[in-house]
């Protein structure tokens, strides 16, 4: 994919949102970590749908992770799992909090810094898992989890590109409400995490958000 143009800085209020329209409108987004000079755009996501979903942390009754989500839109949420971080967003709509995980990104910026983080030449395999690119781009928990975007050294910028083909697929990698289809990723990207069969239609997002 060619490199984007940056157009502004995404702010709290892009956030304050379903976490489904936030996971589709992160794709093609710029991540970026300041600190380390290091970015890829974001090309897959998951949406996570606060305390109804059975996958999603919020249900679990965990305070140490539920806090975490009541911080507010824009909040990053890190959790570590198999010693890996998995990078994640709060959103907000309604006073309802959602989470969407980054799924995968394309390298943009410090290339070789991430090949020799990742110890790997392949580009496509630097940041095609949720625990890859955090890897990538030096995410962790003791570092980035709990902080509002405006606090943190991880940014995410609006950029360019439009141009693409948006895929909605079933989760993957969990073991309760897999076929839900909230998982989002740009259409024939090397760079994503997995190839599955886009099946939009077999999930009622509108009538989810009215049963709340």
């Amino acid at each position: 994919m060619e490199h984007p143009n940056l157009k502004e800085k995404i702010s709290k209020t892009f956030f304050e949102d379903k976490a489904v329209n936030v996971a589709e409108n992160l794709l093609g987004t710029l991540l970026v970590n300041k600190e380390h000079g290091l970015s890829g755009l974001i090309v897959e996501t998951e949406a996570y749908l606060g305390e109804k979903d059975p996958s999603c942390h919020l249900a679990r009754n965990r305070e140490d992770r539920n806090k975490i989500f009541y911080k507010g839109a824009g909040t990053v949420y890190v959790f570590k799992i198999y010693y890996h971080h998995n990078l994640n967003f709060i959103t907000e709509h309604n006073g309802y909090p959602e989470g969407v995980l980054v799924r995968a990104i394309e390298p943009v910026k410090g290339l070789e810094e991430m090949k020799h983080v990742r110890e790997t030449g392949e580009g496509t395999e630097i940041g095609s898992g949720p625990g890859k690119l955090t890897e990538a781009l030096k995410i962790n928990k003791e570092h980035h989890n709990g902080l509002a975007l405006s606090e943190s050294s991880i940014s995410v910028y609006k950029t360019s590109l439009s141009d693409f083909k948006v895929c909605c697929t079933r989760r993957i990698g969990i073991s309760k409400a897999e076929s839900w289809p909230l998982r989002f990723h740009i259409g024939e990207n090397p760079h994503v995490s997995k190839n599955l069969e886009s099946s939009r239609n077999s999930f009622d997002h509108e009538k989810f958000y009215r049963d709340l």
